[in-house]
């Protein structure tokens, strides 16, 4: 088939948030390869909201622009105050898509039709890629992300779809998609619908030299996530403070913001690490891959996650990677780049990031550095999604 995609994802990176980044990575990706791709944004505005925006200068989409990305903006603004209508939500649907209809038009007259549309997660938007596959008669494919449909959460972040209406979109989709196996077999089983594996992605900039001048001390463990409770940071600042407290041989550098910030700041300090741990708040795309040239390993401490992004990233700059056992990571480690530890556990953690610190040195850091690349690259990426394997 000739190979032209259209994203529309219930989620997508902003500015000064991460949340997402996996799908701005699949379009960068599908660009290395060659592959015409686009995405959708969708904001809706009351007319007075709209007006304000519009006169202050204000951006009317607020997703994160990339210099090499194609994104089309669907602005919709509601002419009438919704409350007037006999049905406020049936209108909100009505003009959304209407909106959405148009932007794929204006598209298409510039761009040529799209071979499928490739909608992103069942929270928001099923709607809108439901009826543009009906108008356009364009196939569309679903891939999901959420470790929390592992989980029986399936309620989309909108009044226009009732569960069983996700239901039936999943299982419509010309191919459906999870970014782990152990996910597509629970997807499989939760949607009653076969889910096929595609890895998450790295694009050409996370492979570059790995620094091997880093400075030996501080010895610095790394995490990057969001700082929410099911990225459990605090267990692993409970698990370094129970290994290095005071031992100034040893650091621990979080990057990421969230709702536990204040009370994992806290914690530091109660835990008397204040001068080993720091937390860097949020960091863009290019601090991060400065952050990881200059760390040694790489701990995920989560309670459950569909991949686990940062463990690729981590791996391209030959990092060694410490990760619970579960679904999804998991599959990411093998002796050659890491180990994993029973979720939850201080003990075991504090156990494994001692275990190793003390490997870190005949760790083949370029092996796996090229294990990532073969593993999660660009070209392995379109292999899977377009089943050329």
């Amino acid at each position: 088939m000739s190979k032209h995609i259209f994203y529309i994802s219930s989620w997508y990176p902003r500015a000064d948030k991460s949340e997402g980044t996996f799908i701005e990575s699949q379009l960068l990706a599908l660009r290395e390869q060659k592959i015409r791709s686009s995405i959708m944004h969708t904001e809706e505005y009351t007319l007075a909201n709209f007006t304000r925006a519009y006169l202050s200068g204000k951006k009317l989409i607020t997703q994160r622009a990339h210099p090499h990305i194609t994104a089309v903006q669907n602005v919709v603004v509601h002419r009438l105050p919704l409350r007037f209508s006999t049905d406020p939500v049936a209108l909100r649907k009505k003009n959304l898509i209407n909106g959405a209809i148009k932007t794929l038009q204006k598209y298409i007259d510039t761009n040529g039709r799209p071979d499928v549309l490739l909608h992103h997660g069942i929270f928001n938007f099923t709607y809108i890629t439901e009826a543009l596959s009906q108008h356009f008669s364009i196939p569309y494919w679903f891939m999901e992300h959420s470790s929390l449909l592992g989980e029986g959460v399936a309620k989309p972040n909108n009044s226009f779809h009732s569960s069983a209406q996700v239901l039936a979109f999943v299982q419509e989709a010309t191919r459906r998609f999870a970014v782990s196996q152990y996910y597509a077999n629970e997807f499989s089983k939760r949607f009653d619908a076969p889910f096929l594996y595609c890895p998450n992605v790295l694009t050409a900039d996370f492979f570059v030299a790995i620094n091997t001048t880093k400075n030996a001390l501080p010895f610095r463990f790394v995490n990057i996530g969001i700082l929410e409770p099911h990225k459990n940071q605090e267990l692993l600042i409970r698990a370094f403070a129970k290994n290095y407290t005071g031992n100034a041989s040893f650091s621990l550098t979080i990057a990421g913001h969230g709702t536990l910030a204040p009370y994992l700041r806290d914690l530091i300090v109660q835990l008397g690490v204040a001068h080993q741990v720091s937390i860097t708040g949020f960091l863009n795309r290019e601090a991060i891959k400065s952050l990881l040239q200059e760390s040694h390993i790489l701990v995920l401490s989560s309670t459950h996650e569909t991949f686990g992004v940062v463990l690729a990233e981590a791996m391209a700059f030959g990092l060694p990677v410490i990760a619970p056992d579960i679904g999804g990571p998991a599959e990411l480690i093998n002796p050659q780049v890491g180990i994993t530890f029973a979720v939850g556990n201080v003990a075991d953690l504090a156990e494994k990031m001692n275990k190793m610190y003390h490997q870190y040195s005949s760790m083949n850091y370029s092996a796996i550095s090229e294990s990532a690349r073969q593993r999660f690259g660009s070209a392995t990426f379109v292999k899977y999604l377009f089943d050329e394997r």
